[in-house]
């Protein structure tokens, strides 16, 4: 009776000290089907042409591209604490010990990892993504400490090609427009969910945690347009996650605070200006992203992103800036193996945030 009395009174404090209901979005530079230089560069590379990532970061550019061939390639925080967490949140059973370890020196704690298989010739290009992890951990209302948590284990078999509408190929004297395509199976195991730390103490974390599980089929459409010209960009668009069954607008019971993903696995318009210059000194292009709601009628100004890069035979450099990230990054690359390392200022909370992270990223590639 006692214990049951001392909850109540728990309860009703919580409720009088709690915040408004609302939903904080988060956004991750390393997304499913993502790239150490997409990541580089904040995810703005649409029309970044003529380099060995292109196609990550456009399908459309696929006709443009003559590497082929396997590959193996990760990336993920370099951060060897962030990387166990992350492993720990998803696959481990929950303590409270853990999340206050987490805790202890940030209310957010954010951890993401992407690892790719992918086969590719001149016609396809077959990917397999055996783990994409993502744990997003936020504490709020310090009277009466409460956890808004997201974790993320994806599993994607994706098919992709791309081809040329019309024009020559050559991208830097003629007209040509390309199309390219993905289709995918995703496996989607997730947990969204809130709880106090007094739930946790006194509950197993199998009751407050429950994962869900989806499958699907879904896919990305793209255009891109290259123009001759020194002056005038090139233009991209692409259409993600077509007929995504995840969908963060879902509703969820016992939520005063909830977080969500943007920009991830619902389905949203990319839009992208860029131009690539060829130099006595190597390549350099610039890109400025912008993402899109409702089939253009809500533009996120918030989330624009403007990517550079120049590349000198083995040696990339990549800066990505936008109101909630500024990255550099540097990559050393080979015919069989890439490294890379980028440090980054982040807000994955965007506005919501009131202070930068700072992360470091890495990510490796071995090409057989």
């Amino acid at each position: 009776m006692i214990s049951r009395t001392l909850k109540a009174i728990i309860a009703s404090i919580s409720l009088l000290v709690s915040f408004p209901s609302w939903s904080i979005q988060t956004t991750h530079t390393i997304r499913p089907h993502t790239s150490f230089e997409g990541s580089s560069l904040s995810n703005s590379c649409s029309t970044m042409h003529s380099q060995s990532f292109s196609t990550r970061c456009n399908m459309a550019l696929f006709p443009f591209q003559n590497n082929e061939g396997i590959s193996l390639s990760i990336v993920g925080k370099s951060d060897g604490d962030s990387i166990d967490n992350g492993r720990d949140l998803i696959f481990d059973p929950i303590t409270e010990d853990l999340l206050r370890k987490l805790f202890e020196e940030t209310n957010y704690n954010s951890f993401t990892f992407n690892s790719e298989v992918s086969f590719k010739n001149s016609l396809f290009e077959i990917t397999y993504i055996p783990y994409y992890l993502m744990a997003d951990l936020y504490l709020f209302n310090p009277v009466f400490p409460e956890i808004s948590m997201n974790l993320v284990n994806r599993e994607e078999l994706r098919l992709s090609s791309g081809f040329l509408l019309f024009g020559d190929g050559d991208l830097d004297k003629s007209l040509n427009l390309s199309m390219g395509s993905s289709l995918f199976y995703y496996s989607h195991t997730s947990a969204n969910t809130l709880f106090s730390l007094f739930d946790l103490s006194n509950t197993d974390a199998e009751e407050l945690i429950k994962f869900n599980s989806k499958y699907g089929v879904s896919g990305d459409l793209s255009f891109f347009l290259s123009i001759p010209s020194d002056i005038i960009p090139n233009f991209s668009i692409q259409y993600k996650n077509i007929a995504s069954r995840i969908n963060r607008n879902e509703k969820l019971t016992n939520s005063s605070t909830r977080l969500e993903t943007s920009y991830l696995f619902d389905d949203y318009l990319l839009l992208g200006l860029g131009k690539s210059y060829k130099t006595l000194y190597g390549r350099f292009s610039y890109n400025l992203e912008i993402p899109t709601e409702n089939y253009l009628s809500d533009t996120k100004f918030e989330h624009l992103n403007l990517g550079l890069n120049y590349t000198l035979k083995l040696l990339s450099l990549f800066m990505g800036l936008g109101q909630n990230y500024q990255t550099f990054g540097i990559s050393f690359n080979s015919d069989q193996f890439k490294v890379g390392i980028s440090y980054s200022k982040e807000k994955d909370l965007g506005d919501f945030q009131e202070s930068y992270d700072d992360s470091a990223y890495i990510g490796m590639a071995i090409n057989l």
